[in-house]
């Protein structure tokens, strides 16, 4: 056997040639440490990549917390309209109980101011027209119930002049009111039962009997004096167009005469 055959030792690889001993050792320290950090790094982006899913589930949660609020006022909301609407309901039932009773809720009427506006109006026309005399039998003991003229109101409106006879009591006067025969421009009206002493207060008429209107219609009504019969009084409208169609109503509580007379 040869005895300069290569024999096997165990030990450190040796260097490659050309290489010093010194600085492969450097080398080698230098790639464990190499290797050290790239598994610190590869550490830190792991443990940051876990952390990630942590943030998003705690700001999921930090977001539904903070979106509760808006839930609770819904839900304020919609008790307090809950609540508004009982309320309706209970004053609905309230307002509506006198009909379950059995009560019967009755219109309130209004009566009318005048019965001007009850009466029907009578046709207008130039022919004689009469109010009926009043029954004053069971309004007086005597059958007689003499009343005054305490006023005469004249009122123009349109298309007709107003001519009023108030009387001072509360019983109507029975009246005629006529165009005398060829006095066209003269409407007679005679009032009764009147009395015939005072007739009517001194200030109506003036010293001549005359009280001037001068309205669209009419130019005075006249004091005519008392009639053929006792109880009656005559009076007269002097018109300014002849034979004028009017009519002519009595009525009580005041006693009073209405006459209209048209354009």
């Amino acid at each position: 056997m040869d005895s300069h055959r290569d024999t096997f030792e165990p030990g450190s690889p040796p260097p490659p040639p050309g290489v010093r001993p010194d600085t492969w050792r450097v080398a080698l320290v230098w790639l464990a440490g190499l290797i050290a950090v790239l598994l610190v790094v590869l550490i830190v982006v792991l443990v940051a990549g876990d952390d990630e899913p942590g943030i998003a589930a705690d700001t999921s949660f930090t977001e539904a917390s903070s979106t509760s609020d808006p839930g609770a006022a819904v839900t304020t909301l919609a008790a307090s309209t809950t609540n508004a609407a009982a309320v309706t309901t209970a004053a609905a039932a309230t307002t509506a109980a006198p009909a379950t009773t059995g009560t019967t809720i009755t219109p309130m009427t209004i009566a009318p101011l005048s019965p001007l506006t009850v009466v029907p109006m009578p046709v207008a026309t130039t022919a004689d027209q009469i109010c009926p005399e009043p029954d004053l039998a069971g309004v007086h003991p005597s059958g007689w119930f003499p009343t005054e003229v305490s006023d005469i109101e004249v009122v123009d409106f349109d298309g007709y002049t107003r001519i009023t006879f108030v009387g001072n009591g509360q019983v109507a006067f029975g009246c005629v009111a006529r165009y005398e025969q060829g006095e066209e421009l003269s409407l007679k009206v005679r009032l009764f039962p009147i009395d015939v002493f005072d007739p009517f207060p001194a200030g109506i008429f003036d010293i001549g009997g005359f009280l001037d209107v001068g309205s669209e219609a009419v130019n005075w009504v006249e004091s005519q004096g008392q009639g053929g019969g006792s109880g009656e009084w005559w009076f007269k409208i002097k018109l300014i167009a002849p034979s004028r169609p009017f009519t002519a109503q009595g009525f009580s509580e005041p006693s009073r005469v209405v006459i209209n007379i048209y354009d």
